[in-house]
């Protein structure tokens, strides 16, 4: 309760079946509050899944799978329409969900999964890498003299902090904070 800082509701823990029925922690990044039809939910992450409550009731309306290497999901879900989107960087890739109404919950329904490794494409020896590479959204460059274990490397940072895509994204959407906390290397230095 805003007024007094009463509890209104709290969510059930969520054990996870595939570790032995171990209590989720949460994850590193806040929750968003979405509108699907007439309601509002919460969505959010622990170490290992993405769910979703309803922000009036506290009950889980779904939860999804999101494993990584680390057990950590830092990355916030977005909101894309009426999907969610949700990426663990350590895990297999980005994925894609639409939110459905259907009667007295709210579901998920997978529509796209991005996974990072491709198999189409030719296997390059490390030595045959490239040493640089610019990218132009960040204005940012990663250089090294070479694959050694003792390469000097370094990178250089010109650009926003979440990059121009993103910078003229945020002209359209107001109430988006930028979160640059993870826009290395030492940004703005």
């Amino acid at each position: 309760n805003k007024t007094n800082g009463a509890v209104l509701w709290k969510s059930a823990p969520f054990h996870d079946a595939a570790r032995e029925g171990v209590v989720e922690n949460a994850s590193y990044v806040s929750p968003i509050l979405v509108q699907v039809g007439a309601r509002r939910l919460l969505i959010g992450a622990s170490l290992r899944h993405l769910y979703c409550v309803d922000a009036g009731t506290g009950a889980r309306q779904w939860t999804q799978p999101m494993p990584t290497s680390y057990s950590v999901l830092a990355m916030m879900p977005a909101l894309v329409g009426d999907a969610v989107f949700m990426s663990a960087p350590h895990g297999k890739g980005g994925r894609l969900w639409r939110l459905k109404e259907s009667g007295d919950s709210v579901n998920a329904e997978e529509i796209w999964t991005f996974i990072w490794y491709n198999d189409n494409l030719p296997s390059i020896p490390i030595e045959k890498q490239p040493t640089w590479h610019y990218f132009p959204d960040h204005e940012l460059v990663f250089w090294r003299n070479s694959w050694n274990d003792n390469a000097t490397a370094f990178a250089f940072k010109n650009g926003p902090p979440e990059g121009h895509g993103a910078n003229e994204a945020s002209k359209n959407f107001p109430e988006w904070r930028l979160s640059s906390g993870h826009a290395h290397p030492d940004s703005g230095s």
